[in-house]
């Protein structure tokens, strides 16, 4: 998953489940289920499913591009190789950018994926593009008491279940000890606050060695937003539709918000960081021309694969303290998907948490996600693994939920909007100096305002 991926914070999913259509094979009645294929309005229906399913492919769209993507494919593998369920997964990864407009162009032609990495309570939610799956529990052997009950509740979109935890997402702080030792830096001493990342950035660059000093991608909306907080902004405000509004420049929260800024400036005019993209910015950490690199716990992956001297901590802390993002990513059914195939998205959803049945006699996909790309986990089970309490790493990733942030209310669910509307200009404005960094400020208030307004008149979400 990359750095255009990311963006956003705890959220709500829902799943109304379907009328599930008879198949070859022996079928049994499953009782009174809530009836459309979209989260709208529900009739009670009996529910008839083939307990053997018949050979059923499934489709599977995610931009899980990143290192964490190969365990992602690997996983996949096996189970369409090992699997008795007649089910395959046809898996398609692509950029975020081309997913979205992919996926709306699905959406409006009814050939969405049947399974889908997303958030649970944004536009597909609002929109009733998202299959209830409250029956999952009747058709898999998971057990909802393995769930951390505050995870999966996020899940829950006015009342209904729209999709099983895949992963928790935040950002952390990697460096390589390497360079930090040549430097004459401690390689075990990262920066503590923002402000000294600026100071140690520029000890670390050297344009004779081509090293960059590095420390966040200067585009980078959430790290831009959580940075603003721990210096004393706010970006949006409200806790109702009818109550949002942008605070950018605020004058309660502006000057916390244009220290994030001036601390971006700052590195950029002392050439310890440079106005790139964030995939330029993580292949130039991974391949040792980038002292420190601020992303998500996929990039644990992507170090342990590159095989040098590195480290994780959490975020630097500004005058506030530490403030981490942090937000759920669910499997999900995309509309459309009924009968068969819901049926073998719930097959394959319950091996990728097949923590406690172990049918396979291995590591269960959730697992294996935690221990290989550092995802704190959201089953029961694996969090009381030995595998990964012993992890220096899982100790860390797993610690930022004590620092948790969110930047946005949930009822904002135009999430990608507040990054690539709002914050992503404002930054690229003034890291470009193609505007001061009032003027860009203000530009993006009015955006933001635009952004609110088109959301409160279209009467979603409420």
């Amino acid at each position: 998953m990359t750095n255009n991926k990311r963006a956003i914070i705890a959220l709500v999913l829902v799943f109304a489940m379907l009328a599930l259509v008879a198949c070859a094979g022996k079928e049994t009645t499953a009782g009174t289920t809530a009836g459309p294929t979209t989260a709208g309005t529900t009739t009670a229906k009996p529910t008839t499913v083939a307990t053997t399913l018949p050979p059923t492919e499934i489709s599977f769209w995610n931009g899980w591009t990143g290192p964490d993507g190969t365990t992602l494919q690997n996983e996949v593998k096996f189970y369409n190789d090992n699997n008795k369920d007649n089910v395959t997964v046809k898996m398609d990864i692509m950029q975020h950018a081309a997913l979205t407009e992919k996926m709306h162009a699905a959406l409006a032609s009814n050939t969405a994926p049947n399974l889908h990495l997303s958030f649970t309570g944004g536009e597909y939610a609002v929109n009733n593009q998202i299959v209830p799956i409250d029956t999952i529990w009747d058709y898999t052997a998971l057990q909802k008491s393995d769930f951390v009950e505050s995870i999966l509740n996020q899940m829950y979109y006015k009342g209904k279940l729209l999709g099983i935890p895949f992963q928790l997402s935040s950002m952390y702080l990697y460096w390589n000890k390497d360079i930090f030792k040549n430097a004459g830096l401690d390689p075990e001493a990262p920066p503590k606050t923002w402000d000294e990342m600026v100071t140690m950035s520029l000890k670390l660059t050297d344009a004779s060695k081509n090293i960059v000093g590095g420390g966040y991608t200067y585009n980078d909306t959430m790290t831009y937003a959580v940075r603003a907080i721990s210096f004393g902004g706010k970006i949006i405000d409200g806790d109702t539709m009818d109550t949002l509004k942008a605070v950018i420049t605020d004058p309660k929260y502006i000057a916390g918000n244009k220290k994030a800024i001036e601390n971006t400036m700052a590195m950029i005019d002392q050439k310890s960081i440079q106005t790139i993209g964030g995939d330029d910015v993580q292949g130039g950490f991974n391949g040792g021309t980038f002292a420190m690199h601020t992303t998500g716990a996929w990039e644990v992956a992507g170090c342990k694969a590159a095989g040098f001297n590195w480290g994780i901590s959490l975020l630097p802390a500004g005058p506030n303290g530490i403030k981490e993002p942090g937000f759920p990513i669910a499997m999900i059914c995309m509309k459309g998907t009924e009968g068969n195939k819901l049926i073998a998205s719930y097959k394959f959803i319950e091996f990728w948490n097949d923590n406690l049945s172990n049918k396979y006699g291995r590591d269960s996909s959730v697992l294996t996600w935690s221990k290989v790309c550092g995802y704190q986990p959201y089953l029961k089970s694996v969090v009381a693994d030995p595998a990964l309490t012993s992890d220096p790493i899982f100790k860390v990733t797993n610690s930022y939920v004590d620092y948790l942030t969110a930047y946005f209310p949930t009822c904002y669910y135009n999430f990608f909007n507040i990054g690539t509307l709002c914050l992503q200009p404002m930054l690229e404005n003034a890291g470009q100096k193609r505007m001061t960094i009032d003027e860009a400020m203000a530009q993006a208030q009015i955006d933001l305002t635009n952004d609110i307004t088109d959301m409160q008149e279209s009467g979603l979400g409420r």
